[in-house]
Formats: C-alpha cells, structure tokens, sequence
C-alpha cells in the first residue's frame, strides 16, 4: 500500500461532491444564504425598534 492507494479514492470523493454542486444546488445555497440574511435583517429591525421605543419612555439614549 502506497500514497497514492489513499490519495487517489479521495481525489474521486471530492470530484465526485464538486460533481454534484455543479448542478442547480449552488444557485440553490446562495438563495438560502440571501433568505436567511432577510430574515435576520427583518428580526433586527422589528428588534432595534422596540430598544428605540423603550429608550424614548424611559428616557434613554435613542
């Protein structure tokens, strides 16, 4: 058994997964990615409102 007993079945698993994300699964994670984002965008906003709106009655910062 050499190196190249190891190095070469994992050279084919990973041209093998690269195979896979070829297809339409990239366009698929970058929308995940962008959807996510959004959400977490959306949460802090509703968020930084409600601080902005316990700050002004309580005589805070904001």
């Amino acid at each position: 058994m050499n190196l190249q007993d190891i190095i070469n079945p994992i050279g084919k698993l990973t041209e093998a997964t690269f195979a896979i994300l070829e297809g339409g699964f990239p366009n698929l994670v970058n929308w995940g990615c962008i959807v996510l984002g959004m959400i977490g965008l959306v949460y802090w906003l509703k968020l930084q409102g409600r601080y902005n709106n316990d700050a002004k009655q309580n005589g805070g910062i904001a």
